[in-house]
């Protein structure tokens, strides 16, 4: 959960830095970033995370990560946008997914 929290940050500090979201929206952004951040961090506290609530986190997490794609047109909205912006791009799906595939063969 660190390293996803960690990216989508680095993510909205890029963007903005390459002006490709305005600094309202960045700071949206990173507010919401740092919510899930301290609720990761409660949730864990004994060292564990109920799987539950992982995937909870894990999703409002994309979520906001698929705001950063549309916002920074890095991805296209599927439906009308009107939903908050469920986005998805194709060739980020490929890169996560290569990206994840790596990571499960470096663990094995």
């Amino acid at each position: 959960m660190i390293n996803q929290i960690e990216s989508v940050d680095t993510g909205i500090r890029a963007a903005m830095q390459a002006n490709r979201i305005k600094p309202d929206e960045a700071r949206a952004l990173s507010t919401q970033v740092s919510q899930l951040d301290r609720a990761a961090q409660r949730a864990a506290r004994d060292g564990t995370m109920p799987t539950t609530q992982y995937h909870q986190l894990l999703a409002e997490l994309d979520h906001v990560s698929q705001r950063l794609r549309a916002a920074t047109g890095s991805a296209f909205l599927i439906g009308s946008g009107g939903d908050g912006g469920t986005a998805m791009a194709q060739t980020i799906r490929k890169a996560e997914t290569l990206h994840y595939s790596a990571a499960v063969r470096s663990c094995a």
